[in-house]
């Protein structure tokens, strides 16, 4: 056995300048692969092999990020092993770096695992011995499941040089100069991974050269059940496809062959990434990825333009949770499935190449000689929320829908499915236009986030720009989620998840606040189909195939209805963290389903969703009791995420109202043809009227505030002003409960408490989330510098990726929000509170510019709705509205107010080209005499509103 010595590798970005006893590693090493491998417990390990000439033995060298005990390390193996089989070996520290030295050997009792490397066809692969089981660690499992997850990202080219802003990407893109390999980033996968997706397949790029590396995610494949209390599982990683380049274009071992002129960009008004790169024989290489609704499938297209050709091999890699079968390749094709503890899943990819040749072996499908190559991927779960068992088809049953849908891409090709993708995404993003003065730039989006926090750039068209773009970018989001209808909403990572989120949050539905967040941007923003998987789910969650009834019984015996905890998984399983503190969940997910009938005027859509919100109201009103003041709440809550348990709390109460109004306006909708009989209407009119809601008002720091206890003081916690819920502001937003337009004496009063109690929380605390809802509370408060100040803190760059409950917020450079970890909520907040700056709606009444900021003095924005079915077109400059152009898409009356205007005033309303006159009324709006189904209303000019 040959002897190695102690020694230590520095690795540096992305292991470009690796070193060895003061020699570079790949200037002895005959071939060099690199793995990040992430560990349960949040930190990564970053591995180098290579095999040493001389020897034949296989060295294994490795440094760790974010790793912060000796325990810790005990769990992941770094050391050295011979081809046939392992070498002892010991874990040591020097500072932040840890080395093998192979005289000691390993006591067999000392570790939860060993990894050995053996060398197949001229390729490393890793093994774990886990439990007496050996396991891969690139996730296609020998026997067993792995300890720990691998990324298996195989080191970069030595030098990858960057090229400029691509002339042919939308001007809403996100573009990078670098591969998130290369990028020295502890996380790349959560800091720069580009996400695609059409509401069911979720997949995050990387964008390597010499190993392309595309993380995929299918929106069912959730470990649980039904029945789960307690441990209610996760949301599982699919995989990965893996694309390794074995042309040797260029050099992993020194700069003598870089690659030229890379660019990565996602191009989010037209749903397409993608990488472009030269070689240094000028050979110009291209890579599209989209996720296509239309065709249902991932899709890849590689082209070489130039004397060199495409030499790739595609490899299938399980992820190692999901107890996956081994991969089967056959004719140009691969293939994998498994059992989760409720949903069978399959998925298959096909890789077609338009000229060279095409070879299957049991390692991948290799494509040379090729001038261009496209892979489809298909993938599903037999998950179906029609049925008891919440399952549906056989995996043989999903294995033949996979090739079908597969077939079928192959036949229509490449131009095709891009075509038809492209045309479906572009009308959806397309929708809505916000131009922020004179907003561009040409900056790397690192750059742009960077630039950001230089406090002399406020005004600058860089600045101005990346606010537009993280607007548009939570639309985009939005619409990869849930494009194509199955009835499950977003998770906290959207569709998206490589692990990093499942042993904090599982990564699962929560029900507190996060996953209504999701939502709050698609009415206002012109995206109403991207509600209905939500909606469809809540509609569903009511009915009897769901445990949620059963938990309201498991409460309370002989209630009516249903009620939903805080975490939950797609199946109606839940964790018992607080599940009965906070009981009045479902209520707030029912003010979903009014919201989508009052933009869309939905009238089928109202009539079923109707029962669910009745039900949820019964609930409410079966538990709840009558206090010394007459009137009726819910006991025993919690005020989310804080304090102690008390009757009557704000968020419990402000929900209940809301419902029961809700149900109650919703049956006088639709009059005689309601499902709700007229007994079940009386009973909610009756509740409503003795109902306690939430509008309590205490004294704190000189200022009447709303409390959030009826029972206790604002700061009986101490962190009154610290805290980052706001659970007693239901009532301001997301609800209409008070208002800032409120001419009564008890409005005004209301709002004021409402307002102030807004200004007591800490602002300047953005955690994820909690950025996004105070965005949203100060639009509604009509103070646009404040929302202005709170979203501008939330394009901070964030520098963390382990949970983090203060102080860590912000975003990472592909734009996810940073909670941190990266949680998509915020994301979906900023967009909604921006839409909420400009144009508010909740009251009945259109207010046009209501918060505007004084930094966007000039700017224009298009294809906004409002309640009543309006769609409404705005422009403004130095700070004052200028126009609007309002479609009354179905004849409802409109009543408008505008914001952010001169005293003197003139107005001009025009219907149709036909100039009218308008109605003032007392309360500071207009009435406008329009009543036809198309009718376009224009108004100009500016007035002063007395508020």
């Amino acid at each position: 056995m040959a002897m190695l010595m102690a020694c230590t590798l520095l690795l540096t970005s992305c292991y470009s300048s690796s070193k060895l006893a003061g020699r570079s590693v790949r200037a002895v090493a005959d071939s060099v692969w690199a793995y990040s491998v992430r560990h349960p417990d949040g930190f990564t390990m970053n591995l180098a092999t290579m095999t040493e000439p001389s020897e034949g033995v296989v060295v294994a060298y490795a440094a760790t990020q974010g790793c912060h005990s000796r325990k810790q390390l005990g769990r992941v193996v770094r050391h050295a092993v011979r081809h046939d089989g392992y070498i002892g070996g010991w874990l040591d520290t020097t500072d932040s770096l840890y080395y093998f030295d192979s005289s000691r050997l390993f006591p067999e009792d000392s570790l939860a695992a060993a990894i050995r490397f053996g060398i197949e066809n001229g390729q490393i692969a890793i093994f774990v011995l886990s439990e007496g089981h050996e396991v891969r660690l690139d996730g296609q499992p020998m026997v067993g499941n792995t300890l720990v997850h691998a990324d298996t990202s195989v080191a970069e080219y030595f030098v990858v040089n960057g090229g400029t802003r691509p002339e042919d990407i939308s001007t809403h893109s996100l573009w990078y100069d670098f591969p998130a390999t290369k990028s020295g980033s502890a996380h790349p996968w959560m800091e720069y991974g580009l996400p695609l997706g059409n509401g069911q397949i979720g997949a995050v790029l990387l964008g390597g050269v010499l190993r392309d590396e595309i993380v995929l995610n299918e929106k069912t494949l959730y470990n649980g059940s039904p029945t789960d209390y307690g441990d209610h599982g996760t949301y599982a990683c699919l995989g990965r496809i893996l694309i390794d380049d074995l042309s040797g274009m260029a050099s992993v071992e020194d700069d003598s062959r870089p690659i030229n002129s890379y660019v990565r960009y996602l191009d989010i008004e037209k749903g397409v990434a993608g990488v472009h790169f030269n070689s240094v024989n000028g050979t110009h290489f291209s890579r599209q990825y989209l996720v296509s609704a239309p065709h249902r499938v991932l899709a890849v297209h590689y082209e070489a333009d130039g004397d060199e050709v495409l030499h790739l091999r595609f490899s299938y890699v399980p992820d190692g949770s999901i107890g996956a079968s081994e991969v089967a390749y056959h004719d140009a094709a691969a293939t994998f499935g498994g059992m989760l503890k409720t949903v069978c899943y399959s998925t298959e990819m096909r890789v077609m190449a338009a000229d060279g040749t095409v070879t299957t072996t049991d390692k991948g499908i290799e494509v040379d000689g090729a001038t261009e190559v496209t892979v489809f991927m298909a993938a599903a779960t037999n998950f179906d929320d029609r049925t008891p068992a919440f399952v549906g088809s056989t995996q043989m049953d999903l294995s033949d829908r996979n090739r079908h849908l597969l077939l079928a891409a192959c036949a229509f090709g490449w131009d095709n499915v891009c075509a038809d993708h492209v045309a479906q995404f572009s009308e959806l993003m397309g929708r809505v236009k916000l131009q922020l003065g004179n907003a561009a730039s040409t900056l790397t989006t690192k750059d742009l986030v960077d630039n950001y926090a230089i406090a002399d750039n406020r005004w600058k068209a860089d600045r101005l720009f990346l606010e537009q773009l993280y607007f548009q970018y939570g639309r985009y989001l939005a619409i990869s989620c849930n494009n194509l209808t199955i009835n499950v909403p977003a998770n906290l990572q959207g569709i998206w998840n490589d692990d990093s989120n499942t042993d904090f949050w599982h990564c699962d539905i929560h029900n507190d606040v996060n996953v209504q967040m999701n939502y709050w941007p698609v009415e206002a923003t012109n995206l109403s189909e991207m509600h209905l998987p939500f909606l469809n789910s809540i509609i569903a969650m009511a009915g009897d195939d769901y445990n949620f009834h059963r938990l309201a019984q498991r409460y309370k015996s002989d209630v009516r209805g249903w009620m939903v905890p805080t975490e939950t998984n797609i199946f109606g399983g839940t964790s018992d963290w607080m599940v009965f503190k906070i009981k009045t969940l479902a209520a707030w997910n029912c003010s979903h389903l009014w919201q989508h009938y009052r933009y869309t005027l939905d009238r089928d859509f109202l009539r079923r969703a109707l029962p669910a919100m009745l039900k949820a109201a019964q609930f409410l009103k079966d538990i709840s009791v009558k206090g010394q003041d007459g009137t009726y709440f819910v006991p025993d809550e919690y005020s989310p995420e804080h304090g102690p348990d008390g009757n009557s709390t704000a968020f419990a109460q402000q929900n209940t109202a809301e419902v029961v109004r809700c149900v109650i306006e919703g049956a006088e909708q639709l009059g005689g043809d309601s499902p709700i009989s007229a007994e079940d209407l009386q009973e909610m009119r009756d509740f409503w009227t003795v109902l306690d809601r939430g509008l309590h008002i205490e004294t704190y720091d000189g200022k009447t505030c709303l409390r959030e206890w009826a029972d206790l003081p604002m700061n009986s916690q101490g962190d009154a002003a610290t805290h980052r819920h706001l659970s007693h502001l239901m009532a301001l937003y997301p609800y209409g409960q008070v208002s800032a337009f409120a001419k009564d004496a008890e409005g005004k009063r209301f709002y004021e408490a409402a307002e102030n109690a807004l200004r007591v929380r800490n602002a300047t605390d953005v955690t994820g989330w909690s950025g996004g809802w105070k965005v949203n509370l100060f639009a509604r408060t009509l103070l646009g510098g404040s929302a202005h100040k709170v979203l501008a803190l939330m394009l901070r760059h964030s520098n963390s990726y382990v949970i983090s409950m203060s102080g860590e917020g912000g975003c990472y450079y592909n734009l996810w929000d940073a909670h941190s970890p990266f949680q998509i909520d915020g994301n979906f907040g900023y967009t909604a509170g921006v839409t909420e700056m400009l144009l508010q709606s909740y009251d009945g009444n259109i207010h046009l510019l209501p918060a505007l900021p004084g930094t966007w003095q000039d700017g224009s924005v298009s294809g906004l709705k409002a309640i009543g079915d309006f769609t409404v077109d705005e422009e403004w400059a130095e700070g004052a509205f200028v126009r609007a152009r309002i479609c009354n898409n179905q004849g409802q009356p409109l009543t408008i107010t505008v914001g952010s205007l001169p005293l003197e005033t003139t107005i001009t309303v025009s219907i149709n080209g036909v100039t009218n006159t308008v109605t003032a009324n007392e309360d500071g709006s207009f009435s406008i005499p329009t009543s036809r189904p198309g009718d376009i209303i224009e108004i100009m000019g500016t007035w002063a509103l007395d508020r």
